[in-house]
């Protein structure tokens, strides 16, 4: 059997990888309640949470924006203001940019919440920090390999094998 792998690049296949070691690690980083609440409601087989980390470029203020904060304004986003009339207005502080319309019919649907600006603690500000620690599932920066979610599943699920009578 021939696989044909050229739709496939490296760096296709890296940021694949990566989406996926994030997803495991969701579970250590939502807060329990807020889990337990998402599982909780509507039908056992529509059941989702959603985790979005997006690698840089993104302008979370221009995405979620805060026009209830006086701080955003045209003065100190001269280039990148989006004025209230150009957003969708989402509940008269936030709005969402205005490419981002298909999500605001979701909102008003009650089927989106958006949590922003979650951290962990002792945050020390750097997105690289930030990353590995969301890929990794821990709270902590891991020091070695044996670190994080997928390698504790591993060493968990290699222990309950090797588990003598």
């Amino acid at each position: 059997m021939k696989h044909d792998h050229r739709g496939c690049s490296r760096r296709s296949f890296l940021r694949g990888s990566g989406v996926t070691l994030a997803g495991f690690g969701l579970g250590s980083l939502l807060p329990s309640a807020l889990l337990d609440h998402a599982l909780a409601s509507g039908n056992a087989s529509n059941r989702k949470v959603l985790f979005v980390f997006l690698r840089g470029g993104a302008d979370w203020l221009n995405m979620l924006i805060p026009h209830g904060d006086p701080d955003y304004n045209v003065t100190n986003r001269p280039s990148l203001y989006i004025s209230p009339t150009e957003a969708i207005d989402l509940n008269g502080f936030a709005s969402f940019h205005p490419a981002l319309g298909d999500l605001g019919d979701i909102w008003t649907a009650g089927d989106l919440a958006a949590i922003h600006r979650v951290g962990y603690p002792d945050m020390s500000r750097s997105h690289f920090d930030a990353q590995r620690i969301v890929e990794n599932g821990t709270p902590m920066l891991p020091q070695s390999l044996e670190a994080g979610s997928i390698a504790t599943c591993a060493t968990t699920r290699s222990r309950k094998a090797h588990r003598c009578p």
